[in-house]
């Protein structure tokens, strides 16, 4: 990709901006192996670091845009684009806009703009090229309930109504036979 102009882990990033110390960060990785989570989320439960620090971090290091999703309302087309929100929880991105200087381009928000397997899937999940910016996992989470939550409360909720209503259909037709079949 383009936009990482030298391999640089997160670590290493955090720790030339004097986010976090080399203790923390040999800490942070010993706790990772058990905790199999991301350096960043390890980090903020360990308290050494917030989300914010991380995300500004990436910003200064990578040159990416960091966005506020709350200032942002997701158009439909995007949605349906990701209909099912498990590959965005997963890890952890959520697509807010086309770039509006390139029609090919869906922007996507990232804690982990680094991920390249996120954009590979987000790629072919939606035929389009992948524009990462920053956000932090919270935000993200956030988001993606706010639009996604919804629509897979309704889903549980008419496959519940559908099955009560064959049931109810069910005991009405048997009622009906009792009511003919009586003297």
């Amino acid at each position: 990709m383009s936009f990482i102009k030298e391999k640089k882990r997160m670590g290493d990033m955090l720790l030339g901006e004097g986010v976090i110390s080399e203790e923390q960060l040999q800490q942070a990785l010993a706790a990772q192996k058990t905790n199999r989570k991301k350096l960043g989320a390890t980090l903020v439960e360990l308290g050494f670091t917030n989300e914010q620090q991380i995300a500004f971090t990436l910003h200064k290091q990578l040159g990416l845009d960091i966005v506020d999703l709350s200032t942002y309302r997701i158009p439909k087309e995007i949605l349906n684009m990701v209909p099912d929100s498990t590959v965005l929880k997963r890890h952890g991105v959520i697509p807010f806009e086309f770039d509006p200087y390139d029609s090919k381009y869906l922007r996507v928000a990232m804690s982990d703009p680094m991920d390249i397997m996120a954009i590979d899937d987000l790629a072919v999940l939606t035929g389009m090229q992948i524009s990462p910016t920053i956000a932090t996992s919270t935000e993200i989470m956030a988001t993606i309930d706010k639009y996604y939550g919804n629509a897979e409360t309704q889903a549980v909720a008419d496959q519940y109504a559908k099955e009560r209503g064959e049931e109810e259909s069910e005991v009405s037709i048997g009622e009906n036979e009792s009511v003919e079949n009586a003297p």
